[in-house]
Formats: C-alpha cells, sequence, structure tokens
C-alpha cells in the first residue's frame, strides 16, 4: 500500500525552479526515492519536470 503524502511541497519546489535531479548523499535522485516509496504523484510531478 502506498504511503499517505502531500505532493504539494514538492510541486511548490519545482514550481520555484529546484533542480529535480539533484542526487542526495548516497547517489539517489528525488524521482528513484518518489518510485521506490510509491509516491504516485510526486512521481508524476517530477517526471513532468524532466527528472531523470
Amino acid at each position: 500500500m502506498a504511503a499517505r503524502t502531500t505532493p504539494r511541497p514538492c510541486a511548490l519546489l519545482v514550481d520555484a525552479g529546484a533542480d529535480v535531479n539533484i542526487p542526495d548523499g548516497s547517489g539517489s535522485t528525488p524521482l528513484k526515492l518518489a518510485r521506490s516509496r510509491l509516491y504516485r504523484e510526486m512521481v508524476a510531478i517530477l517526471e513532468k519536470a524532466g527528472a531523470k
């Protein structure tokens, strides 16, 4: 079952021009993390913004 999340902060950061491809300290990108946690709305936001 997917965790409940609030995609609004993600959308706000993307709208403000945040780089959606910056990895964390272990090399995971926001898109990879969102996919692994089944955050479907965040995945859609990130993909639309060009995340890889």
